[in-house]
């Protein structure tokens, strides 16, 4: 079948940085300070759904759109408000933010902010609290520490969770919160900041007290940057010679791609092309590699390929290298103990948290796997200035060579469009995913969705690009979470198409935010 790739897309257009300088009707507010660290940092929405003690920070939001700077997206229900963030993270490399007022509404909260930290999304998470002085005194929605104690709730999903109880730590912990949501073990952060604080009057908020974005400018605050060291840390040479000893001489070693590995992609598929070697994926990894790349031997774990199965299997390859993910029961196919879970395995990873899962292993190798390959092809005599960066064009075919002759056959329509029978799904998935444009992303819902998607889609993704077109919340299996994703990665790319494939009970749970999408969100919903 030919796939039509000419449509047209629309442009993507930046917001404009707010203005600093109040207008004659404005004041501003502890709430446009955290928008001012935002906009710092390149985020351009919060989603959230308004409330009594979250107010300020909507005033805030409406201050800056009137400016051109931060938009609220509201959502019809809290947990959509998470799932959104976490989409708009996963496709624009930034931080995902959410907001919600205090009491239920921040309970509504926690499932999307589990969600995420079993992903290891980075998100800042913003709840209100009553005024400091109800504390103590069972005030509407009070979730305080007298209260019902949401702070006590969010710390066990979060990477950094704290209570601001005075208008002075705010910036501090603000400026915390976001290092720690881009750390070695990225995640969710959370903020509680009490309804007084938040519309406290606040008058140092122009950019040179914060720093010019990528911290260009100097000034008594010092300068404020997103740690990106923790993604770019380099391997000393010694570990890189470790790796380059156990594998560049062999011909039986099998490389599987993690969900971390956007920036680094390329260049496995690179040396993988260059030594003739397997490449498999994570669940969550699938849409990283085209699904006809010559090394290509399918997905090996939950809703895996029988192919990636017998691929990594030790009677085909001597050596197994995971990069750029965790050991869970998603991942390993229940912890199958002829394929990652093996003496064979080498873990290469920027997340310690995921290195603790692989004691066992032959080699373990903590740092950026983008630097870890870069360098490992230019020990095969590939340069920087002569590599083509480029992924290889697709091999022509009919099947991926991952699906068997019986997976194939149920993929051909027994089901006339043009009568009532039912649809094959593996028939639906697959023509779907052939008719849809190049660089279309794919969110897909706990269950049988993201299941039908991981094994019969055939991504595609363009010459030199860096990003996985399928998403799917695994780490958590949050019923609903695509449709909410579906909206954020609409929000952070409205060029490309976004397909979102839920199941009945995920619409159940999640189907009023298809009106959020309503607000001129193009999104597909399957």
């Amino acid at each position: 079948m030919e796939v039509n790739t000419e449509i047209t897309r629309p442009t993507k257009t930046k917001n404009l940085q707010p203005s600093s300088t109040p207008t004659s009707n404005d004041k501003f507010e502890y709430g446009d300070l955290i928008l001012k660290y935002l906009t710092h940092i390149g985020a351009e929405y919060i989603f959230g759904v308004p409330g009594g003690a979250i107010e300020p920070l909507y005033n805030a939001l409406a201050r800056s759109e009137r400016a051109g700077g931060i938009q609220s997206v509201v959502a019809c229900h809290e947990t959509a408000a998470v799932f959104m963030a976490d989409g708009y993270s996963r496709e624009s490399g930034n931080i995902g933010v959410c907001c919600a007022t205090t009491g239920p509404g921040a309970t509504n909260l926690i499932t999307g902010v589990a969600s995420a930290a079993a992903d290891n999304i980075p998100l800042l998470v913003i709840t209100a609290q009553t005024t400091l002085s109800t504390f103590g005194r069972y005030g509407l929605q009070e979730s305080s520490c007298t209260g019902i104690n949401t702070v006590a709730m969010f710390e066990h999903c979060t990477r950094y969770n704290t209570f601001v109880s005075h208008a002075d730590q705010l910036e501090r912990k603000l400026q915390t919160a976001i290092q720690y949501a881009f750390g070695p073990t990225p995640g969710p952060v959370h903020l509680s900041i009490p309804l007084d604080i938040l519309r406290t009057p606040c008058e140092h908020i122009n950019s040179s007290q914060i720093g010019e974005p990528n911290g260009t400018t100097n000034n008594k605050k010092g300068k404020f940057t997103i740690p990106s060291y923790y993604r770019n840390q380099k391997p000393d040479d010694t570990e890189i010679d470790a790796i380059a000893s156990a594998i560049l001489d062999k011909k039986d070693v099998a490389l599987v791609i993690g969900e971390a590995c956007d920036s680094s992609a390329q260049f496995i598929l690179e040396l993988a092309e260059l030594k003739g070697w397997s490449v498999l994926t994570t669940p969550m990894a699938a849409g990283l590699v085209p699904s006809f790349h010559p090394n290509y031997c399918g997905v090996f774990g939950m809703s895996g390929h029988r192919y990636a199965q017998e691929a990594i299997s030790k009677e085909k390859n001597s050596i197994v290298v995971l990069i750029g993910a965790n050991l869970d029961e998603i991942n390993t196919a229940g912890w199958y103990e002829d394929g990652l879970c093996s003496d064979r395995l080498i873990h290469i990873d920027d997340n310690p948290k995921h290195l603790a899962q692989s004691a066992f292993a032959k080699l373990q190798v903590y740092g950026s796997t983008a630097a870890v390959f870069r360098a490992l092809l230019n020990k095969c005599n590939v340069d920087e200035t002569g590599r083509n960066n480029n992924l290889p064009a697709n091999i022509q075919r009919d099947f991926p060579v991952y699906l068997t002759k019986e997976e194939q056959n149920k993929c051909i329509s027994n089901s006339p469009l043009d009568n009532l029978l039912p649809i094959k799904p593996q028939y639906l998935i697959r023509e779907l995913s052939r008719r849809c444009p190049l660089d279309t992303r794919v969110t897909a819902d706990s269950g049988a969705s993201y299941m039908w998607a991981i094994h019969y889609w055939e991504f595609t993704p363009s010459k030199g690009l860096n990003k996985n077109l399928f998403r799917a919340g695994m780490g958590f299996s949050s019923m609903g979470w695509a449709i909410g994703a579906a909206i954020g990665t609409a929000k952070a790319n409205p060029v490309d198409p976004v397909v979102c494939i839920t199941g009945d009970g995920s619409l159940l749970m999640s189907g009023q935010d298809i009106a959020t999408a309503h607000q001129k969100i193009p999104i597909l919903f399957l």
